[in-house]
């Protein structure tokens, strides 16, 4: 990653060979001519919100990784487009309108599909994101139109300005991809006798404002139209929802499971739920469905009389993160043998899939827990890691948080799970009065009130109420009452692992 990036900051651009395999790359290919991109409705490179194939290849996790290791933890995906050239076409010497930006903060991604090579890969100027201004201002000074621009003259243009700039032609194979700033010039021309495909996509910086470029006029000086804002989707991180119209994760079918919305769960202890497996255990099902990475997403509170086991022994391909609420409950691991730990009030059990488990109160009161359950369908093959105990009640080492009012937060939990990019746990304390403006997240989030009341979604809720916040969906959170609250927050990171949904 290191020559990655200092490759790309020295020259603009960088080649990575195979990002896509053959395979992928044939499929995809098939998929587009079977059922090509329906227009979008916003904007002409609107597909990443209306298409799942450039949904997917935008949020895989090979590129995402890369584009937010130049642009840094908040990325916003908001451009697709897929680019055919027959035999004989030019794409002529431009600089994206919507990229040109000299202050930067975009990144593009151009990934080769079908018959690529030197002819027909994406030509650049090395070194000309550094030059300040776009190839159309420079062919707009010469005097020269954009039809009769040429790779020696546009060479010559950027030497002018910058000595260190030079024309490259990468020889690429169909699945290498060109990471290239958006300022840089770029352009292609296919002199084969095969139609060439390949496919781009516009990452930016959350805090950079995405316009789309009037495609009337494509000359200098750019024209962009300014309502409405293009759709974007969040990738890594947050966003102020001012910046940027930020559009919620797609909803495409998982399985016929509908897509969680932004919504309270209300949850009161003691509670009384649906009986299941007779009298001696209470569920209170809360949310189930799917989530824009995650084909099953679920959330439930169980109320287990003294003396009784939940199920048999067994073990799944879900994940899951037991969250007690109220009494002592036994938990009975196996892998290599029984093991039984206990768990009180505050603490938390990660059981990763594949792990044999179930649970006993063998108290003589009932016991209250909380559980998150989540599967994708495309995992690797190996598993068996260990399941993971922790505490989420009170803690010490309390950390202002400075773009919050009142607003302190410790850590948990932080780290990748199968089916998960990252599962993150922290607790939040806000002080009366507290709170931040709406804003939107790359992920889906699970906070659960502790102490106090807070408000969001405008409801408020009490101690063990249950907030879902979608991903790409805008939520504030403030604290309108005369005591601090404190609440548990849950990030469901996810990504697609792979390139073709």
């Amino acid at each position: 990653m290191d020559a990655f990036k200092s490759q790309f900051a020295e020259e603009g651009f960088s080649v990575v060979r195979g990002l896509l395999s053959a395979g992928d790359c044939r499929r995809l290919v098939a998929s587009f001519q079977a059922s090509p991109p329906d227009q979008p409705v916003d904007w002409r490179k609107g597909h990443v919100v209306s298409d799942p194939r450039f949904f997917a290849l935008g949020t895989f996790r090979g590129i995402v990784d890369r584009v937010a290791s130049l642009l840094g933890k908040d990325v916003v995906l908001f451009g697709g487009v897929l680019l055919r050239r027959p035999p004989g076409a030019v794409h002529p010497w431009h600089t994206d309108m919507e990229t040109a930006m000299p202050e930067g903060g975009t990144v593009s991604v151009w990934i080769g599909l079908e018959n690529l090579c030197r002819a027909t890969s994406l030509h650049v100027i090395a070194g000309s994101h550094r030059l300040g201004v776009s190839v159309q201002q420079v062919a707009d000074e010469q005097a020269i139109p954009r039809e009769r621009m040429d790779e020696a003259g546009v060479e010559a243009w950027s030497r002018t300005l910058d000595v260190r700039c030079r024309l490259e032609k990468p020889d690429m194979a169909d699945g290498d991809a060109v990471f290239f700033d958006g300022r840089l010039w770029h352009g292609t021309n296919n002199t084969t006798a095969c139609e060439r495909v390949a496919l781009l996509l516009h990452y930016a910086r959350a805090d950079v404002p995405v316009r789309e470029g009037d495609v009337t006029k494509l000359g200098w000086p750019m024209r962009y139209i300014e309502d409405p804002k293009p759709p974007c989707l969040l990738v890594r991180g947050g966003s102020d929802a001012s910046v940027n119209r930020i559009a919620p994760t797609p909803s495409f079918a998982h399985e016929g499971r509908p897509r969680i919305a932004s919504r309270l769960s209300p949850v009161s202890l003691p509670f009384r739920g649906i009986p299941e497996h007779g009298k001696g255990w209470q569920v209170a099902f809360l949310h189930s469905g799917s989530t824009a990475y995650l084909d099953e997403f679920s959330c439930h509170a169980s109320c287990l009389m003294p003396g009784i086991r939940t199920h048999p022994p067994h073990r799944h391909d879900h994940e899951e993160l037991v969250l007690m609420l109220d009494g002592t409950l036994d938990i009975l691991l196996g892998r290599f043998g029984w093991s039984s730990r206990r768990l009180e009030v505050g603490q938390y059990v990660f059981l990763p899939r594949g792990c044999f488990h179930t649970m006993k109160n063998r108290t003589d009161r009932p016991v209250s827990y909380m559980v998150f359950k989540w599967r994708r369908a495309a995992v690797p093959s190996v598993c068996g890691n260990d399941a993971l105990f922790g505490w989420y009640g009170d803690h010490n080492g309390w950390i202002n948080i400075p773009n919050g009012r009142g607003f302190q937060a410790c850590g948990i939990m932080d780290q990748p799970v199968d089916h998960l990019r990252k599962l993150h746990l922290h607790r939040s304390r806000l002080q009366p009065g507290g709170g931040y403006e709406p804003h939107a997240d790359a992920y889906d989030v699970a906070l659960i009130v502790l102490q106090g009341n807070v408000e969001s979604l405008g409801v408020l809720a009490k101690p063990y109420d249950v907030f879902h916040f979608a991903a790409g969906e805008p939520h504030g959170i403030h604290n309108p009452g005369d005591v601090p609250a404190e609440y548990l927050v849950i990030e469901f990171h996810g990504d697609t692992v792979v390139p073709v949904a």
